[in-house]
């Protein structure tokens, strides 16, 4: 149904059915197997999740309430680059079944992802909006 905010002109009920259908394929590739594929879901989202609420935490909390101000209806590039930095930076520290990065096999498959991924967006979002050399109301349009 999000595909409907894309303002994509497609009948709500074809949607429903092709939403109906990916949803039936992939339950009957992933039978048998369902706590594993929720785990490996749960797992994604959380390493996608982890350096976005760093960039919100660090915009809401800190710099937010020394500005009083709340920036909205403009692309703000230091959150969308800190929290791809805080993705990419993540990588090597994962495990999962799907993956496991470099730094993780050499700590004997211990997870820092999360962890480092909001601490990298968290921090780099500080410093690039600190960076611009604004004032910490300023609204940066795309």
């Amino acid at each position: 149904m999000s595909v409907r905010a894309l303002d994509i002109k497609i009948p709500r009920w074809l949607l429903v059915v092709l939403a109906s259908i990916i949803g039936l394929l992939l339950s009957l590739l992933g039978r048998g197997q369902f706590e594993s594929n929720f785990e490996n879901f749960l797992l994604l989202i959380g390493y996608w999740i982890t350096p976005w609420m760093g960039v919100l935490l660090a915009d809401f909390y800190v710099r937010n309430r020394q500005a009083g101000d709340i920036e909205s209806r403009s692309f703000q590039w230091a959150g969308f680059v800190s929290f791809l930095a805080g993705i990419v930076v993540s990588i090597p520290f994962m495990d999962n079944a799907l993956y496991q990065g470099p730094i993780s096999a050499a700590w004997h498959g211990l997870d820092l992802a999360l962890y480092v991924g909001f601490l990298v967006s968290f921090v780099l979002y500080l410093v690039l909006k600190r960076s611009t050399g604004r004032e910490y109301g300023a609204s940066s349009t795309f």
